[in-house]
């Protein structure tokens, strides 16, 4: 009785709640940057990384938006990480700048999560469990220190679901929306459970418009110089990896639809969190009974979310990195699901303490299993990354030409570290390419006639274009065939 007394006590005070459960996501992220500097030393588990701190560096130093000094260029899908690392830049700690704000924006996710759910009526211990929850969920930890915009676009749709149903707060949302397109362009479609509060909650409060003016002038001129931003770049509205990353995938498009839909749909509950699967049906009926529509706002906008990548961007890769946004939500609604059904079973006081505990007990048990097993998969990320991408980079720096031109289908690291001008065979920097960007008889065509000296690809991408050039260099570590996957191959390109 003293210990559950202790625990309502600090569950009950805010204060408490926010160090306790901000506490418990630094030291998550912290465990998975030991496990993985313990493989290959500290890392990120992407290359995309390094495409933000090319840009954020190259800004700078040089004062432009470029990947390739000299040249300006749409690559980098979220200016507004890519400013907030430059940050970094300017300090000369780029990766601990990095691997900081992750963690901080982590912390405060987490947070934010507890605050909407205590704002939604459940009790303290039920928002601090929450909060533990979110704290060590492995996707959660994973994108914290992955040197990606995703923990920040996750925080930022945290906050706008916190003020959406706030009636004097509400413009707040508005903003969030127009600040959410600078991380990612697929924000945009917050607008839709914006406008879906607005249909079912706020037309009918007169104090509202005022609001709802305000956030909608943010949004407006927000999403307007997000929009005129891209366009003075590449000439285009949108960032070349919208287009880009369309056309490198468009195969996935022949798997059915209804496959592709369940394939990402699956990838929230994959962990501990598939104990909260049954919360999310339990929500959505309560929604039905009550005729709240408004509520329905976050379980659309995840669905319409999933269904978007579905339409468009079928991929699964990199455990899920395109759907994690949409993951703390669904996690949410679902743990609200479950607190409604403990509170609705009619059993006797103890034995719902009995039927809570052991639920608490199961879901404690899993999350911890998943926070190791995540953190083996990220440690393996990086050392992919340290010993294929990066290495690969630095052999190019220190034995090839200084104005040798690099063709290459992951250019991240390779743009940070070898110093060379580069054709990008994905697109991003080099959108020329998007039109045939899987047809290798026209990407041998045209790095031919932009006359690159070097290719630099996995073998099994472009075995054309392997057969036609000759290799110079390959790594050696056993990481990526440990993972299923091969060395990365230089090759000279004389065809």
């Amino acid at each position: 009785m003293k210990f559950q007394r202790i625990l309502h006590n600090l569950a009950s005070s805010q204060r408490y709640r926010v160090v306790i459960v901000g506490i418990t996501a630094i030291l998550t992220s912290l465990l998975y940057l030991l496990i993985s500097s313990n493989l290959t030393g500290i890392g990120y588990p992407l290359d995309d990384a390094w495409i933000h701190q090319t840009y954020a560096r190259n800004l700078v130093i040089y004062g432009e938006w470029s990947f390739v000094p000299g040249q300006v260029s749409g690559g980098s899908t979220s200016p507004l990480w890519t400013i907030i690392l430059s940050f970094g830049q300017v300090l000369g700690i780029p990766v601990i700048w990095t691997f900081a704000a992750g963690t901080i924006l982590f912390a405060a996710s987490a947070i934010t999560g507890v605050e909407i759910l205590r704002k939604a009526g459940n009790n303290p211990k039920s928002c601090l469990l929450f909060g533990l929850f979110l704290a060590t969920e492995w996707h959660l930890i994973w994108a914290s220190v992955s040197g990606m915009e995703t923990i920040l676009l996750i925080l930022i749709i945290l906050l706008f679901f916190y003020f959406l149903y706030d009636n004097k707060r509400f413009w707040i949302s508005g903003l969030l929306v127009g600040i959410a397109i600078w991380i990612r362009p697929d924000s945009i479609m917050l607008v839709g459970p914006w406008l879906w509060v607005i249909l079912f909650l706020h037309q009918k409060e007169k104090k509202v418009w005022n609001s709802l003016v305000k956030g909608g002038f943010f949004l407006f001129i927000f999403v307007g110089l997000y929009l005129g931003f891209n366009y003075s770049l590449t000439g285009n509205v949108w960032p070349n990896t919208f287009y880009a990353k369309q056309a490198e995938y468009i195969s996935m498009l022949d798997t059915p639809f209804l496959m592709r839909f369940i394939q990402l749909f699956s990838l929230p509950w994959n962990g501990a969190s598939v104990l909260l699967l049954p919360g999310l049906v339990v929500t959505i009926i309560a929604i039905i009974k009550s005729k709240n529509f408004s509520y329905f706002a976050p379980i659309l906008w995840a669905f319409g979310y999933i269904l978007i990548f579905a339409v468009r961007l079928p991929v699964t890769y990199q455990h899920g990195r395109y759907i994690m946004p949409v993951m703390p939500i669904l996690f949410l609604v679902g743990f609200w699901g479950i607190q409604k059904v403990f509170q609705s079973v009619r059993v006797t006081s103890a034995r719902r303490r009995i039927l809570r505990a052991g639920w608490v007990g199961s879901i404690t048990v899993a999350q911890i299993g998943f926070i190791f097993l995540g953190a083996r998969s990220f440690a393996n990320d990086v050392a992919f990354i340290n010993t294929e991408m990066i290495a690969t980079a630095q052999w190019i720096q220190e034995n090839t030409e200084k104005d040798a031109l690099i063709a290459a289908h992951d250019i991240g690291a390779l743009g940070y570290y070898s110093n060379r001008e580069i054709i990008d065979l994905a697109g991003l920097i080099t959108p020329e390419v998007i039109p045939f960007i899987r047809d290798e008889n026209r990407l041998g065509e045209y790095i031919t006639a932009e006359k690159a000296d070097y290719l630099m690809i996995f073998p099994s991408w472009y075995p054309a274009l392997a057969e036609r050039a000759t290799p110079v260099y390959h790594s050696n570590a056993w990481y990526s065939p440990e993972l299923g996957g091969e060395s990365m191959y230089i090759y000279r390109w004389a065809p």
